[in-house]
Order: C-alpha cells, then structure tokens, then sequence
C-alpha cells in the first residue's frame, strides 16, 4: 500500500504537488507566499512575450496568398504595390488595433459590436450589427476554405500526374481544366476529398493547431526560394522598366512599373492582411499587455513588407527568360512536375494548407453551429452532413474557378473586408468616441436601459474601462476623426468596386530609350 502511495505521488507534477503541498501549509504565511508566488511564476512563463507575439500576428497572416501575390504585383506594377501595399497595411493594422481596444474584458467582438450598436443605435439596428459581423466572418472562413481547397489541388495535381507516369500514363498537368473523360484535377480533388474527410469531422483539432503552429517551417522555403528566384532574374536578364507586353523571344523583359489592375492588388491585401476575428485570442495570452498596440503594430510591419518584397521579386524573377512570358497566378505552375526541387516545394506547401484546411472547416462548422444550431454542436451525423455540404461547394467552385485563382482571392478578400475591415471597425470607433464626448447624465441616460447582467452582450462592463472618462477633442480634430474614419469606409467601397470594374489609373507608358 504505501509503495503505491508513493508511486501515485510521483506521478503527480510539480505544479499539483506544490499545490497541495501549499494547501497543507496555509496557516503558515511563509509558506503560502512561496507556494503563491512560484505558481505565479510559472504561469508567467506560459505568457508570451512581444517576439513571440509578433512572430504569430505574421504565421497567422502569411497564408495562401503567398503563391499568388507575384501576379498581383503584375497586374498592379512596382511602384502601385509599394504604394497601395503600405496603404492597406496600415488600414488594416488601424482598424484591427480598434478591435483591440474596443473590446475590453470581452473575447467576442460580435458581441462588443452588439453592445455599442445598442447603445447607439437600438436593439434592432445592434442585432442588424452583430449578423452582419457573424454572417461575414463565415464568409471569409468558407471563402479561405474555397481558395485553400483549390490551391492543394493546383499543388497535387503535378504530382500525382508524375506518379502516372511511372505507370505509363501520360497527362498533361499543364491543363487544368477539370475533365471527366480523363484523369484530371476534378479526379484529383475528389481524392483530396476522400483522404482529409476523416480530418475534417474532427471535434478537436488541438493536434492539427499545435502543427499550423510551426507553420513557418513550411513556408519559409518558400519565401527564400522566391526572394533567390528574384536575385537571379536580376543577375541573368536583361531587364527593361517599360509598359510593354512580354515576348518569347530572347532575353528582354519588361517589367510593369504601372500596371493595369490595382483592384486586384488592394483584393488580394485586404485578405491577406486580415486578422480581426482571431487578434484578440492572439493577444490575451501576452506578459505585458500594456504593448499589445505595439507589438500589433510591428506584427503588421512584418506582414505588410513581407508581401511587398515576396511580390515584388517574384513578378521580377518570374518575368525572366527561363519562364513562361504569360504570368501565373500561381507561380508553382511555371514549373513542370519533372522538377524535383519544385516537387519538394509543393508537397511542402500541400502539406501545410492540408492541416490548416481542416481546421477553417471546423471555424466555419463552429460559428455556424453556435449562432444557428446550438443543439447540434457537437453531433456527428449533423456534422458528417455539413462536411458533405461544404466539400460539395468546394468542388463546384474548383470546377467553375480552377484558372482564376488571383481574382476569386481578389474578389473573396474586398467582398468580406468591405464589412469586417472597412466599416465594422470604423462605425463602431466613431460609436466609441460619440459616447466618451458626451456629459455624465448623458451617460447615464444612454447606459440605464443596457444594464442586464445576464445577457453577456448586453452588459456595459465588458467595454473598456475608459468609455466613462471624458474626451473632450477640439472641434477641428473631431471633425478629422470623422473624416478619416468616412475615408476608411470609402476605400472598402471602392476596393469592392474595382473588382468589378476595371479603371486603367496606372496605364501610364514609360518612354523608351
């Protein structure tokens, strides 16, 4: 008996020791406090600290737009990507760094948004607020979905036309088109289908998020094969700056300084910068939160610099005489699958997105869940059933879309950031600010029919403790507030409008020597 005791004891972990072992000793304040203060200690060290906090604003942000941001750049140009790739970046960081602030005790901001909307507008227009904040945060989730599903089949697809070969059967993996007569990529993505199904039912993906968490391991290659890619270019060609269309023939190209299409840049950015919904589980865990701003900033610096130079010297590298003159909007595909280094990239980059794949299934499947199907949470055959539903529209969206990656990216980023970036945010600071220039009887005039405590979305105290301290602007810099927060929504409409319509702002024609 007593060799078991011993044997349960040291199986316990010096944390549950020391917790009983201080519970033992609580009469004794010595004690007590050294016990208190070691398990402060090591909760500390669970805490992240602003590197780390830093390092995942960028793993979390740099995703799949990664294989197609050099096009974007070519339909874009140079100097546009510099110039519009710091303009959104810093948007981006703004209105993410509202959602932060706004938030206060509170980790959802649908319901953050709900309570101002409340406050300023009623409850009808606050539940008006609250939907569209649920409804396109599941678009984005199933769009990413969509765009992920697409690009492992772009990925694989070389691949297992390889592996047929050694079988004697010849394809074509430069034809994307999905037939039926034959294997294609429509075939390929119905494997796809059947192997991560299993994956994608899952209730628990904490093994799934503890891979996505090394992340960069996998993309890493990526970004330094680009930037070499881009160094070679440089080295190896002949390189014109002139507004004219790429030949086959000999060394010259020519590269955009001003492109066409920006909309599809700023399309593109606007998805690829997004990090509102998920920012505050990112930033709940740090040792000082007292720079949680700061560090939201630098992390934004790092994403933002990170697409501009990967864009830019891919567009350069993949504009050299060694590729295809028609640029692609996914640069894999200027590799044949006979290239064994290439190979290694794209399983690399399969891998990575099959991990991530599952889990915005599981982020779609929860938020629908929650806000619709509560009761259905957790039951597999409901489960088993949206899987089945979302798969579906993922293929259909491969057999329509399978050549138009960069736009559907494009088109999916400006449609859900128009709400979730460039007027949520915005709508709901100039909310912030109204409250905080009003007087104390407004005050609580305004607060005295939202104090039902048991309605967490409806409840004052989850705001930030300042929305009862005065701010008082002067007129002049209040009214700068409310222009630049117009201006923010402005650009969501028009980056919503470019997709659709194609203004040439840039069409400008270099002259030639």
């Amino acid at each position: 008996m007593e060799d078991n005791e011993d044997n349960n004891n040291e199986n316990k972990t010096d944390k549950e020791n020391l917790i009983e072992y201080s519970t033992d000793k609580e009469d004794d304040p010595k004690f007590k406090s050294v016990g208190s203060n070691f398990l402060e200690n090591m909760e500390d060290k669970k805490k992240r600290g602003s590197i780390q906090v830093v390092f995942s604003l960028w793993n979390t942000m740099i995703g799949s737009s990664i294989v197609s941001i050099p096009y974007n750049v070519y339909r874009a140009g140079i100097i546009p990507t510099v110039v519009v790739g710091l303009i959104y970046g810093y948007i981006c960081y703004y209105t993410c760094s509202i959602v932060v602030k706004l938030s206060g005790k509170e980790e959802e901001f649908g319901n953050v948004v709900f309570c101002y909307f409340n406050l300023a507008f009623g409850k009808k227009m606050a539940k008006a607020g609250k939907a569209l904040q649920i409804t396109f945060n599941l678009m984005i989730n199933v769009g990413a979905t969509f765009i992920y599903f697409l690009i492992i089949n772009q990925n694989l697809y070389p691949c297992l036309c390889l592996l047929l070969r050694l079988f004697k059967v010849e394809l074509n993996e430069e034809d994307l088109a999905p037939h039926f007569d034959k294997f294609s990529l429509i075939y390929c993505a119905l494997i796809v289908s059947l192997l991560v199904f299993p994956l994608l039912i899952l209730k628990d993906m904490s093994f799934l998020s503890k891979f996505n968490s090394k992340g960069f391991l996998f993309v890493s290659p990526l970004l330094i094969y680009v930037i070499y890619i881009g160094f070679k270019t440089i080295f190896t060609n002949s390189l014109h700056f002139e507004y004219k269309v790429n030949t086959k023939e000999g060394k010259e190209r020519n590269l955009f300084l001003f492109g066409e299409e920006p909309g599809i840049l700023a399309g593109t950015l606007s998805l690829g910068l997004f990090c509102h919904s998920v920012v505050l589980n990112l930033l709940k865990d740090t040792k000082n939160p007292e720079n949680n701003q700061r560090d939201l900033f630098w992390g934004y610096l790092c994403v933002t610099l990170t697409y501009i130079i990967i864009g830019i010297m891919g567009y350069i590298g993949f504009s050299g005489s060694g590729f295809n003159p028609e640029f692609k909007d996914n640069w894999f595909q200027f590799y044949e699958s006979d290239n064994y280094f290439i190979l290694a990239l794209r399983i690399l980059n399969v891998v990575q997105l099959v991990s991530i794949f599952p889990i915005l299934f599981f982020s779609v499947r929860k938020q629908l869940f929650s806000s619709f199907f509560q009761s259905y949470l957790n039951s597999t055959l409901p489960i088993i059933i949206f899987t089945v539903f979302l798969l579906l529209l993922c293929l259909i969206v491969l057999y329509f879309c399978y050549d138009i990656l960069g736009k559907l990216i494009s088109i999916i980023g400006a449609t859900t950031a128009l709400v979730l970036i460039y007027t949520i945010s915005p709508v709901t600071n100039m909310i912030y600010y109204y409250i905080r220039h009003l007087n104390i009887q407004e005050k609580d005039e305004m607060f005295k029919d939202v104090t039902d405590s048991d309605n967490a979305e409806n409840r004052i105290d989850i705001l930030p403790e300042d929305i009862n301290k005065p701010l008082l602007l002067k007129p002049a810099k209040a009214t700068f507030f409310y222009i630049a927060m117009a201006l923010i929504i402005l650009v969501g409409i028009f980056t919503f409008v470019l997709q659709f319509i194609k203004i040439n702002f840039f069409n400008i024609h270099i002259a030639q020597n």
